[in-house]
């Protein structure tokens, strides 16, 4: 994933899971969908722990900006780049997780899935109305209190640099700045990758239903993606609907 990019993972991803995978029929076609959904891999344990190890700190790393070595930057992005610890982390986690005596001690019923689901949906939607919130913050303080920054840096954090691309995603004329061209592709790579996770988590929303999908409804859902993604930027709203789908297909059992 890391080296091809979200703009081109995610929307290849999602192709192949809506057509291929048995959790993404809708449930008016197959009625056992709640049963297919919910996984019992005790790893969901651990995936918060993972995604901070795994993701959080590295980005933290990679853009801390008082770094004295640029050397070790460049080390965090080539190892970040060429091996994804994410899943590498949850999967270590969930098999020495096995024998803990927590795990041992009672079978994985519902109820704890739900729960389970719940702690890392919440998580992920704060880290992801953190972040975002962060962004905006810093643009705004850039904005009022310049001298607060270096002068390069207060110039950078304005929205159309951080949000609008400058040019193409492939430039045929070459680019002033070295640190222009990833930031460029990768604006381009965030909005294409976000794109796809919003119209697949609204499918998946939208087949878990029993019922058929009016007018109204889809206008529901989009108001609340839209309100939800200005709290807690496009993530955050996946988030959040994705747990509103798994606690719906959850009852269902």
């Amino acid at each position: 994933m890391q080296g091809l990019g979200v703009g081109i993972f995610m929307p290849s991803y999602i192709m192949v899971h809506l057509q291929a995978s048995k959790t993404a029929i809708p449930i008016t076609s197959d009625p056992d969908l709640p049963r297919k959904v919910v996984t019992k891999d005790r790893a969901l344990h651990y995936l918060p722990v993972s995604l901070i190890i795994g993701y959080i700190i590295p980005v933290i790393l990679t853009a801390w900006p008082f770094c004295s070595s640029r050397l070790h930057q460049q080390f965090i992005i080539s190892f970040w780049a060429l091996f994804i610890p994410l899943p590498v982390l949850q999967s270590i986690f969930g098999y020495f997780g096995r024998f803990s005596n927590q795990s041992s001690a009672k079978t994985f019923s519902r109820d704890d899935e739900s729960r389970i689901l719940n702690r890392i949906y919440v998580f992920v939607c704060r880290y992801a109305a953190l972040v975002h919130w962060i962004t905006f913050g810093l643009i705004g303080v850039a904005y009022l209190f310049p001298n607060l920054f270096p002068s390069r840096v207060s110039s950078d954090f304005t929205l159309r640099r951080v949000f609008i691309p400058s040019t193409s995603p492939y430039p045929i004329k070459p680019m002033t700045s070295m640190a222009d061209v990833p930031h460029n592709f990768l604006i381009y790579d965030l909005y294409i990758g976000t794109t796809a996770l919003t119209l697949w988590t609204v499918t998946l929303y939208i087949r878990s239903q029993k019922t058929s999908i009016t007018i109204d409804k889809y206008w529901q859902i989009l108001e609340r993606m839209a309100y939800w993604s200005v709290m807690a930027g496009p993530c955050g709203a996946c988030a959040l609907l994705m747990q509103q789908r798994d606690e719906h297909l959850l009852r269902l059992t």
